[in-house]
């Protein structure tokens, strides 16, 4: 008996104790979804994909479709990432076939657009796309159709398609980079442009005149094709059986293009391996040397493998198991040391600061003045810091090599809507962090990011933006 309540309970932990997800073919006028309710999500018939409210951070919700039988839940569309629901906020397919994102008062937060007359119903497919469709079955809106970051098999994105990189991984607004397939038919990545900065392109197809849509293959291959269903331009090589696996291509926040695949059959908690990035074209726009690159030279292009550490599903018994693991870790940290940029600052660095110390000036060595002697600025004690910071209270992030604290009350502590006190843009062009941009609330870690700019500064001998360099790539110090 005792053992059967244990089994029982162990069966029911893998799954979400507060929420419920519902699996339809159609879903009436009338249907609705709110973030506190019990039934969180509307499933496709095969369960794999779900419609509703994913939990952001503590408070926030955001309306989204993803693959729902993966621990991880990967979102693959989302409502409107800059501005996320609340809780008690409210899905709504209406009487009148309106399709509607309520807050709890009953403001509208979305609507998708445009969607046209005669709505009938929706449904949660097992592509992956939702849909609203009429009477007769014809698609009227469609998530493919509105992609936000990422596309799936099946799905094709027509002249005019615009994609956005999200702007970090777990947040979900606007992030730096697009890619459109424009009227012309070339397929072209961009920077997003900012009040102070316009760029140009840094990936382009080579398709105009001739490309028609960006197809997802079944097989797994991404490519521009005419109109006529011949490919230009084949943006992933691999071939992947879509039964055996999930699939998705997504631009990410860093701005570059990357296909995921995840068996359906593994473990929910597996992770996504890395497909292929761009095949044949080189994207200048990287240029730090990649890690964990294998080639294939009758392929005609290179495939970026990522490669899982602590692989579970090989496991060598005795001294060959502690060979193995030696081995992987003598190459990862070969890739690691030769490819990190991070790494070559640093010795440059230390090489300075041991080598510097005297320095020859009129034919003799002099010690040079302290940086705050020279420059005028202040240095501060242990106890300065730890007063100014709170006693190290709120911690803003962690790197390698220590962590950075809220310093001085610098920064504007407002969120967009405090009207009661000027939350304007303040600061020095080139210097000022994103979210003074996109309306997004503002925390200690925009100086952080103004510090950085300075930092960067001192490290490459440069300004942040020099107009007279002739690559025009190389303009801006942080783009």
């Amino acid at each position: 008996m005792a053992y059967s309540i244990v089994l029982a309970i162990l069966l029911l932990l893998p799954f979400p104790l507060s929420t419920k997800a519902e699996t339809y073919s159609n879903l009436t006028l009338g249907s609705s979804l709110t973030t506190n309710d019990q039934i969180s999500s509307w499933l496709s018939p095969s369960g794999e994909f779900a419609f509703g409210f994913q939990k952001i951070g503590t408070r926030d919700y955001l309306l989204a479709v993803w693959f729902d039988k993966i621990d991880e839940k990967t979102i693959i569309w989302s409502a409107d990432g800059d501005n996320l629901a609340a809780e008690g906020s409210k899905v709504q397919l209406t009487a009148d076939g309106c399709l509607v994102l309520t807050d709890p008062k009953g403001g509208e937060l979305w609507a998708p657009s445009p969607t046209g007359a005669g709505v009938a119903y929706a449904a949660m497919l097992d592509t992956g796309n939702f849909i609203l469709a009429n009477q007769d079955g014809i698609n009227l809106w469609e998530t493919f159709s509105q992609p936000t970051d990422t596309i799936l098999p099946t799905q094709t994105l027509n002249q005019g398609s615009k994609v956005n990189a999200r702007y970090l991984a777990t947040n979900y607004s606007t992030g730096r980079f697009h890619f459109i397939l424009q009227a012309d038919g070339n397929l072209v990545f961009y920077p997003t442009p900012t009040p102070l900065v316009s760029t140009g392109a840094y990936w382009s197809s080579g398709t105009t005149g001739s490309g028609f849509q960006l197809v997802f293959y079944q097989s797994g291959q991404v490519c521009v094709a005419a109109r006529n269903g011949t490919v230009l331009n084949l943006l992933t090589s691999g071939t992947v059986p879509t039964s055996g696996f999930y699939q998705r291509a997504i631009l990410e926040y860093d701005g570059v293009f990357r296909q995921f695949v995840h068996p359906k059959t593994a473990n929910s908690n597996s992770g996504w391996p890395m497909g292929c990035c761009f095949q044949r074209r080189n994207c200048w726009k990287k240029r730090i040397p990649l890690s964990n690159g294998r080639m294939d030279l009758s392929v005609g292009g290179i495939a970026l493998i990522k490669v899982r550490i602590d692989n579970s599903t090989s496991k060598f018994p005795g001294d060959g198991q502690k060979k193995h693991k030696n081995s992987t870790l003598i190459i990862i940290g070969s890739a690691l040391l030769s490819s990190s940029v991070c790494v070559n600052l640093l010795l440059l660095l230390i090489t300075y600061l041991l080598c510097g110390s005297f320095r020859y000036r009129n034919g003799k060595w002099i010690r040079p003045l302290q940086i705050n002697q020279a420059k005028g600025m202040q240095t501060f004690t242990y106890q300065e810091l730890k007063e100014a910071t709170d006693g190290f209270k709120e911690e803003l992030g962690r790197g390698a090599f220590g962590a950075v604290y809220k310093d001085f009350g610098l920064a504007k502590l407002l969120m967009a809507d405090q009207t009661q006190t000027t939350t304007g843009v303040r600061g020095t062009r080139g210097y000022l962090a994103p979210e003074w941009f996109r309306n997004m609330p503002i925390s200690g870690k925009v100086d952080v990011y103004s510090f950085s700019i300075v930092l960067l500064e001192f490290i490459c001998c440069r300004k942040h933006y020099e107009l007279e360099v002739e690559d025009e790539a190389e303009r801006v110090l942080v783009d």
